[in-house]
């Protein structure tokens, strides 16, 4: 029995769609609230307002105008990447063959293709959302990650962000510390009625529940989620979420090159909506094929796509880092 790699490149070209749409939805930021726009090709300028509403008196016949508006703009820019992949026909056949040769299937090329799908989907993902909140153009290690400059990198540059204290290292000593700074001392007034959340890596998170547990503050997280399912809790005595992003991790298990040690345990203390991620689509590629090449006897993929990330108001953000 062998495979019928025409067959195949047929198939996968029929799942784009499904494949696009959980590549581009399944990173965790896109599902915190985040300001998505789409149709952005290239850079585009977004409008941004200011307004104060002063009261006045009311039993005053005349018109005093004293209200201001401030426009402004932000600009969001898409970087164009890619993604190019190949198989060959003897590699399948010697992972797949025998499996579906003792099913007797008629369908074997979808059968083997699918979980490889699934799992290109999910590396997809999590490379989207480490590339959009850690990337920087100048890693020299970590050069996955440098097609643009993610959500750190702008916070760094733009200097306005709030400055939480800094500790030598993040531990299950330090973690409660630092949280509570966040969210009972620095994020600002202007934004607490706007559900804000405080962003922390996988490895942070659990630091932070660990410390928790050996406070015997078992009650943490009875009005929020379950954090072992979706990784959130309601921080104790607040109304704020702390939110375990996989975006922020120091490492990425399918990559090679480890992120520089100043980028690495970044806490955040945000309004999602504050956070604007550019793209062309959320459910589709501006080119995604697959084929057969006769000549190199392999199949192929390349897909092709864009992305940005930018924030509105800087100095509405708490940055935490290592000193």
């Amino acid at each position: 029995m062998a495979f019928d790699m025409t067959s195949l490149a047929t198939w996968v070209n029929e799942q784009a769609g499904e494949f696009i749409t959980k590549s581009m939805t399944g990173s965790k930021i896109f599902g915190r609230g985040v300001d998505i726009r789409e149709g952005i090709f290239g850079t585009q300028k977004l409008p941004k307002l200011e307004q104060t509403v002063p009261f006045q008196s009311g039993t005053d016949c005349s018109f005093n105008s004293s209200g201001v508006t401030t426009p402004s703009q932000v600009t969001l820019s898409t970087t164009a990447m890619a993604v190019e992949l190949s198989w060959c026909r003897n590699d399948l056949e010697t992972y797949f063959t025998s499996q579906y040769l003792k099913k007797q299937t008629n369908s074997q090329e979808v059968e083997i293709f699918q979980p490889i799908m699934d799992r290109m989907a999910t590396v997809f993902a999590r490379n989207i959302g480490m590339q959009l909140v850690q990337g920087k153009t100048t890693y020299t290690n970590a050069t996955y990650l440098k097609q643009l400059n993610g959500l750190i990198s702008l916070i760094d540059t733009d200097g306005t962000a709030i400055a939480a204290t800094q500790q030598a290292s993040i531990t299950s000593g330090t973690i409660l510390g630092i949280l509570d700074e966040i969210v009972f001392s620095k994020l600002p007034n202007a934004i607490l009625g706007e559900q804000p959340e405080v962003w922390l890596s996988q490895e942070d998170y659990r630091l932070s529940l660990q410390a928790l547990k050996n406070l015997n503050n078992f009650n943490f997280f009875t009005q929020g989620a379950d954090n072992n399912t979706v990784g959130e809790y309601l921080y104790p005595g607040s109304l704020t979420k702390i939110v375990a992003l996989p975006e922020l991790n120091s490492s990425n298990p399918t990559e090679t090159g480890s992120l520089p040690t100043a980028v690495q345990h970044r806490i955040l203390g945000l309004v999602p909506s504050n956070i604007m991620i550019g793209c062309v689509s959320m459910n589709d590629a501006e080119q995604f094929d697959v084929w057969f090449d006769k000549n190199t006897r392999l199949l192929k993929m390349y897909v092709r796509f864009r992305y940005g990330i930018n924030a509105k108001y800087f100095d509405q953000i708490v940055q935490y880092k290592n000193s």
